[in-house]
């Protein structure tokens, strides 16, 4: 897990490159949601009638196009890393530990006891 940066106002956190990448991996149902809110916002962009007052919404919906589209990108990168490094069994196993540690950091308890066992299995 990263470390988080406290000289700063903002979050952030350092990285290694493993952890960059595999933090850049979606599942599908996120995959999904990114891209119906990319679809939305571009969908407004294009539909929205050109006027001087419309400038400030359309800098407002290009920034969340280049946000998600910048979120899909940093995916398809991590996967393409971690097809020329580890198996698709690794990387699973490597997703389903960091899910159980947010999980323990998060709720305060291990997610492989009690009744949420099988959350992740």
């Amino acid at each position: 897990m990263g470390t988080l940066n406290t000289d700063s106002p903002f979050i952030s956190y350092t990285l290694t490159e493993e952890e960059k990448y595999l933090g850049s991996i979606l599942q599908q149902g996120q995959k999904e949601v990114i891209h119906n809110l990319l679809f939305s916002a571009a969908c407004q962009k294009i539909n929205l009638p050109w006027t001087p007052e419309n400038l400030q919404i359309e800098a407002e919906l290009q920034g969340k196009i280049r946000a998600y589209q910048g979120i899909l990108d940093a995916h398809a990168e991590a996967e393409e890393y971690f097809k020329s490094t580890i198996t698709t069994e690794e990387l699973k196993e490597q997703q389903l530990s960091q899910l159980r540690s947010d999980y323990t950091n998060i709720f305060g308890s291990d997610i492989g006891n009690g009744n949420h066992s099988d959350s992740f299995n």
